[in-house]
């Protein structure tokens, strides 16, 4: 009686999916005017809400795929790449996270305005 009721219950955890959703931002000042005007002078605003997704999945506990950590600084870097910037402002980053049957999804989805140095 007591192996069929464990087998149920692990049977019930295993089928279970779950999904939860976490808003991890940063709000700071918007700063002062020579901030802006500093930023004006010497760059360009070559994306306006620039986003991108990652993600990674995980079989149990391991990793399936890239090892890299999505922290905040390896998302503004993926960020900077994919729109060839120098610079990024605005930046907000939400992740979400969810699990079905063996196999669990970590997400992370960031937006900011990106900027380019301008040539001198």
């Amino acid at each position: 009686m007591v192996n069929r009721l464990v087998v149920c219950v692990i049977a019930i955890l295993m089928l279970g999916g779950c999904a939860s959703h976490t808003k991890l931002t940063n709000v700071a000042d918007k700063g002062k005017s020579y901030d802006q005007t500093y930023l004006n002078n010497n760059f360009e605003l070559i994306a306006e809400n620039a986003e991108v997704d990652l993600g990674r999945a995980f079989f149990y506990i391991l990793p399936i795929g890239d090892l890299n950590s999505l922290d905040d600084a390896y998302v503004v870097s993926e960020l900077l790449e994919k729109y060839e910037g120098d610079l990024v402002t605005d930046v907000s980053i939400e992740s979400k996270f969810g699990t079905l049957l063996y196999v669990s999804v970590y997400y992370v989805y960031a937006t900011g305005n990106v900027w380019k140095r301008k040539e001198i």
